[in-house]
Parts: structure tokens; C-alpha cells; sequence
């Protein structure tokens, strides 16, 4: 399919160029969404592309409604943009610096009258902290949505209640955080004395003349041709329904294709109705990195590198929609693409093609290759962004999972982006893409030297989004969770297979006392072992598959009847340790065969190894 579409896409046009021609740029991006809408690879989308004084082009594509086929999408309908938002929380933020009521380096907690983030590392944590994703807050999505726009909470309510906690100090790496941006926008609300959304639209919105945009998600938005339906792919586009959020600030925004070419012309040309020349600079250049060699965060946008010729841009994807705003403030030009299905496949093949038509020149270097021994960085690593702290650091860790392979080339190979990627070590800790010389990965070492941590740039639609990686065991590998633990885990199923034969036993043995007699254990250790399998079952069948069953409605909260198997938990642990003390016992009376003892240890180590298991997952004492 790419090859079909760069053929397509390049020979639409004539003239190839490394240079970012305003017209060219719009004549492309229009054939390349005719092209998806009718392949089709998206079923709608808005499209516009602007100079600081021009709008070369702000439409609407296919449709809204893609069941009936009856609404069109036009540049004033409505899509859901996600994250883009923060770019306006961002902005937000900003004017309020500009006016001294708030302090980018300041503490937080000066700015929070009535609650504060609990820190217990030497660094403060700052507003700039917050505006770059720095903050190092751990990230949770349970809770998230409201069922409808009256269940919202009030942000300064919801954050009292929902702000996650700090896993590492403020200041170290980039850990993307939507309640980060959700406290940078309640700042906004304490300083300015508004409700953030009516800021928003009073001080932005207003001052460009944005007339379509809102943060109202109405309950019956399906019924209304003005808003855009979500989709995803499963053999075709099937819609999926769409819920308001209680941390707005963090990307709840609804825009128009011609609402955001007002955005992009204002930052284009440093509107001043909005912000000063400096804020402007702060949010079109780069603030922090998690390496010099990696593009970071400015205020409210990612830095990207184009091979090698730098934009700025910010994604935003929620269920339903993906979204990207992206400006090359040295060409003087701004794109924004928004598709109203949630996969990516057609903004990885539209900014692919993007690049081969008007950066086919490579202007980054591949460094000299260093012929250190590479194996020590081969392994698992996963995404940090994922609440450290409850049962959704399991769930993370089957979407952020990342694993890098020793080649016989002494390079590391990884698979992403469709395709195996080889890396080259250019220095120490610090590898190049060989096929894609501006994409690096760092690792990271502790004090003993060993490697606990990576670091690198993950592709969202087309856009380099950063991200920190720390480094997993063995047993916090997918593959040992989902293949090799199962295993472990039939000893335990083993066990209750066994009571029928104990049963006839027993029976057999009242008139043959002395029959498998070296067998013979008291009946207080299957007591115990058939204890902690019942309280495994009712894990497994009581908990664990109505947490799969309930899917979706997780971003609602947790069952509270789900919250109330901990105390299960709790017994099974104890139960856990009562069959580690029987099989000591059982080895010191010698009672039983040999084969029996083995068994029962076996047994009893798995049950202690599976509420080891709960413990590291956070399921002993479940929270969220």
C-alpha cells in the first residue's frame, strides 16, 4: 500500500522540491486525502493549510456519518482533536505569566490554595515542568471520562481526588501526562478567577475570531449533522461512541478545519492579541529534551525533525479521531489534518509521503560506527507512562512493550513502524536508525553500570512524540506473562484432579489400613492446598475476567465489587504463606512419599510466586 500511495502522491505533482512552496504543499495534502478517502483508508476528515497571511486550502472530506452516507464532513464541521488542545492550555498559561500572576519556575504548590502535590524529592516541581511533560507524574486512565456532560467534575474536584502521584523527580525525563496539563490549566483557573473553558473562549477563541470551537461535547452530539461521528477499522469502519472528559484542559477541544487555520496564521505571524514575541518563541522552539541528540517538548508542542529539517507539531488522538497541527515556522507555514478514525495508518502514510516529496535529501549524517559490544542494551524495555502505582501498569505494558535484538552485526535490531529498524552505536549509550539517520535511541545506566532505562522518539500519526522507556525483568516481560507463567501456573490446577483419587483412598483404606500407606499425609495439608485454589479461582473467575469483560467502562472508575476482591486477595496471600510453612513441616516429619513432598513444595512455591505476582501488579491492595 505505501509504494501504491508515494507513486500516487508524488507523480500528482510535477515539480519535486526541497522546499516547502505553499501551493505545492496544498495541492499535495488535497490529493493525498482524496486519494485515502477513496481507497478508503479514512471515512472523513478536515484538512487546511496556511501562511501567516494566506489560506491555501481549509476543507472538509468524505463523512461525518459514515454509516447513512448522507452527512458530509465541510470545514465547519466539528472534530474532536485530542491533545491538541494543550497547545491552547499552553497558550493559556503563558498569558498568564505574561500578566505576573503566574511563575514558570515557581513551585506548583505556591500557585494551590487549598490542596497540594505531594513531592518528595529535593527538586521543586515547576510550571515549566508541567508545560514540557517533565513533571515525572505517573499517568492513569481509569476514571478518566464522564458518562455524560452533567457527570463532569468541576477540574479543581477532580484533581483533588484523581491527581496521580510522583514516581521520579520533576525535571529528570519526559513522561507525557494529560493530569499534568489538566493542573497547568486549573492554575489558569486560580489566576484568572475563570472556569478554564470559558477563559479559553473569552481570551483565545475571541481574540482570533476561532467562532466553531468549543469544549462542549453535548450527550446527543450524534444527532447533530455538525459533529463529526469516531470510527475505527475492523473489516470497516464501525463508530465508536464518544464520552466527555473531566480533565479538559489535557485535550477535550472540538474545531473546524477554518477555526484551526486561524490558529496556525496567529501563531505563524506571532499574533499579538494573544501573546508576546518571547511566549511566542517559547512555545516555536525547544525547552527540554531527554538528550541533546533527541528532540523534546516546547511550551505545548513536540519538536520534529523532518530528515533533518526541523517543524514543530502536536498530535492529539482520542477514540474516534486522530489529529495533528504542524508548523514550519521558517517556511512560514502551518498544516492541520484531522481523520475522525482512530488509527494512524493514513497519517504515517500521508507525512512518509510528505517527507519523500519535499525533504528527499537527507540532512542528518549517519555517525561512525563504534564497535563496542552491544548485547547489554538487547532486552524488554517499557513505556514509563502508566500509573506506577495500580493494576494499570499491567495494561500499559502490553501497548508500550519495546524490544531491542543483538544482530551478528553487533547493531540492535527493533520492530516498529511496520518494518524491523537497525540501529548503529555512534557513541556511548547512543545509537542511530541507519535507514532513518534522525531517529536515536539512549539508554540509560545506574550506579553499578547496568542498563535500566532507554530513551527515544515514538511515532503518533507521522509525529515524533518523546518518550522514556524503563528497562523490564524476566518476569515482567509479555512473553512471560502470556506464555511461560500459564505453565506455572497448572501446577496449581493439578492439585484438585487429585481429590477424587485421595477421596477413594481414604474410603479403600478403612479396610485396608497399610494400603499406600507411605503416601499417607494428614488431611490439614489438602485442607490448605484446596483452600488456595478456591481463593485462585475466585481470583482469577471473580476478578480477573470481569476486569477483561469490562474493557471500556474502566475509563469510567472500578466497579467498587471489584475493589472488594483486595480483601480476597489479602486471605489468599495468607493462605499462600500457611502452604509454605505445611511443606517446611511436611519435609521435616518426613511425612509422605518423597514424590508427595516435591509436589507439595512445588505446589506451595507457586502459590507463593502468584501472590508475589499480585503484589508487583499492584493487586494485593488494588487503587486507582
Amino acid at each position: 500500500m505505501k509504494s501504491c500511495l508515494l507513486c500516487f502522491l508524488i507523480t500528482a505533482s510535477t515539480i519535486v522540491s526541497a522546499q516547502l512552496n505553499h501551493k505545492q504543499v496544498a495541492h499535495f495534502s488535497d490529493s493525498m486525502v482524496q486519494y485515502g478517502i477513496s481507497y478508503p483508508m479514512i471515512p472523513g476528515a478536515l484538512l487546511s493549510v496556511v501562511s501567516s497571511d494566506s489560506i491555501y486550502l481549509s476543507r472538509g472530506y468524505g463523512y461525518s456519518n459514515y454509516e447513512d452516507k448522507t452527512i458530509k464532513t465541510n470545514n465547519e464541521t466539528l472534530f474532536q482533536l485530542g491533545s491538541i488542545g494543550k497547545l491552547l492550555t499552553a497558550i493559556a498559561v503563558l498569558q498568564q505569566v505574561e500578566m505576573e500572576s503566574l511563575d514558570l519556575d515557581k513551585n506548583v504548590n505556591q500557585f494551590l490554595p487549598n490542596w497540594k502535590i505531594e513531592n518528595p524529592y529535593d527538586r521543586v516541581l515547576t510550571i515549566a515542568d508541567l508545560l514540557t511533560h517533565s513533571a515525572g507524574f505517573s499517568e492513569h486512565i481509569i476514571g478518566y471520562l464522564a458518562r455524560s456532560e452533567h457527570e463532569i467534575d468541576p477540574i479543581s474536584i477532580h484533581l483533588k481526588d484523581h491527581m496521580p502521584r510522583l514516581f521520579q523527580p520533576p525535571g529528570r525525563t519526559i513522561n507525557y501526562s494529560n493530569y499534568g496539563y489538566a493542573l497547568a490549566g486549573h492554575l489558569v483557573e486560580l489566576s484568572s478567577g475563570l472556569p478554564f473553558d470559558t477563559y479559553v473562549s473569552q481570551r483565545i477563541f475571541d481574540s482570533i475570531s476561532m467562532v466553531n470551537s468549543t469544549y462542549y461535547l453535548p450527550d446527543n452530539y450524534r444527532d447533530l449533522p455538525n459533529y463529526a461521528r469516531g470510527y475505527e477499522w475492523r473489516d470497516t469502519f464501525e463508530e465508536v461512541i464518544s464520552y466527555p472528559r473531566h480533565a479538559i484542559p489535557a485535550g477535550s477541544i472540538l474545531s473546524t478545519s477554518d477555526d484551526m487555520a486561524l490558529l496556525m496564521q496567529s501563531m505563524l505571524r506571532k499574533d499579538q492579541s494573544l501573546l508576546s514575541e518571547g511566549s511566542y518563541n517559547e512555545i516555536l522552539n525547544q525547552q527540554f529534551s531527554n538528550d541533546s541528540v533527541l528532540a523534546g517538548y516546547t511550551y505545548g508542542m513536540e519538536v520534529q525533525t523532518f530528515n533533518g529539517y526541523p517543524a514543530v507539531a502536536k498530535a492529539g488522538q482520542v477514540p474516534g479521531f486522530i489529529s495533528v497541527l504542524i508548523l514550519f515556522p521558517g517556511d512560514d507555514l502551518g498544516i492541520f489534518l484531522s481523520v475522525n478514525t482512530e488509527t494512524d495508518n493514513f497519517l504515517e502514510e500521508f507525512f512518509e509521503a510528505f517527507k519523500e516529496r519535499f525533504f528527499p535529501v537527507q540532512n542528518v549524517e549517519l555517525g561512525e560506527k563504534l564497535e563496542n559490544d552491544v548485547s547489554e542494551y538487547a532486552g524488554h524495555y517499557g513505556n514509563q507512562r502508566t500509573n506506577h502505582e495500580s493494576i494499570e501498569e499491567l495494561f500499559i505494558l502490553y501497548q508500550g512493550q519495546f524490544q531491542f535484538h543483538a544482530s551478528s552485526n553487533n547493531t540492535l535490531l527493533a520492530y516498529h513502524n511496520g518494518s524491523w529498524q537497525e540501529y548503529v552505536m555512534v557513541a556511548r549509550d547512543r545509537f542511530q536508525n541507519i535507514s532513518n539517520p534522525d531517529q536515536f535511541v539512549v539508554f540509560k545506566k545506574d550506579k553499578q553500570g547496568k542498563v535500566n532505562s532507554m530513551l527515544r522518539s515514538v511515532h503518533v500519526g507521522g509525529i515524533q512524540v518523546p518518550s522514556s522507556y524503563e528497562r523490564l525483568g524476566w518476569f515482567e516481560r509479555p512473553r512471560f506473562m502470556n506464555d511461560e507463567y500459564p505453565i506455572l501456573l497448572l501446577v496449581l490446577i493439578f492439585y484438585p484432579l487429585l481429590l477424587p483419587a485421595w477421596l477413594i483412598l481414604r474410603f479403600v483404606r478403612r479396610k485396608k489400613p497399610q494400603l499406600l500407606i507411605k503416601t499417607k499425609i494428614q488431611p490439614h495439608y489438602h485442607i490448605a492446598a484446596l483452600l488456595f485454589f478456591a481463593l485462585f479461582c475466585w481470583n482469577i473467575f471473580g476478578f480477573f475476567v470481569p476486569l477483561l469483560q469490562a474493557k471500556e467502562q474502566l475509563l469510567f472508575g472500578l466497579n467498587p465489587s471489584l475493589l472488594s476482591i483486595r480483601y480476597v486477595n489479602w486471605v489468599m496471600a495468607i493462605s499462600a504463606v500457611v502452604l509454605l510453612i505445611l511443606s517446611i513441616i511436611l519435609w521435616y516429619r518426613k511425612d509422605g512419599n518423597w514424590l508427595i513432598r516435591i509436589f507439595y513444595s512445588a505446589y506451595s512455591l507457586v502459590a507463593t510466586s502468584h501472590i508475589l505476582m499480585l503484589h508487583r501488579w499492584h493487586f494485593l491492595n488494588i487503587d486507582y
